[in-house]
């Protein structure tokens, strides 16, 4: 799925597969809120250091373009790496030299039971 891709009207598998990439959303849908009589979303975070307020109201329509700056280009791959792999802990592993993978076991010794 990439952001050149088109659903139209009656294309009920591309429907689907849109559903499919949307339930993975880049935005928590709990904190969310739509206003239908004015139009506007309201999104609900942390508190931001530099706005001071822990909510954003938009227009629909900027939300919709704000989310959708999360759909990678064709051909384009959207990785994200968690634990060990993440760029943080990555960056912790290099300041202190220690680059070895976790859980490294030794095989079992033949003739010996579990």
């Amino acid at each position: 799925m990439h952001k050149q891709v088109r659903v139209g009207e009656g294309d009920a598998e591309g429907r689907k597969k849109l559903a499919g990439t949307m339930l993975r959303a880049p935005m928590a849908l709990e904190k969310m809120a739509y206003d239908a009589q004015t139009g506007t979303v309201i999104y609900r975070s942390k508190m931001h250091l530099g706005l001071k307020r822990n909510f954003q109201v938009m227009p629909g329509a900027q939300w919709l373009e704000l989310l959708l700056r999360h759909v990678p280009d064709r051909y384009e791959h959207l990785v994200r790496y968690v634990g060990w792999y993440s760029n943080h802990a990555r960056g912790e592993r290099a300041k202190a030299g220690n680059r070895r993978r976790p859980l490294q076991r030794k095989p079992p010794r033949s003739g010996t039971s579990p």
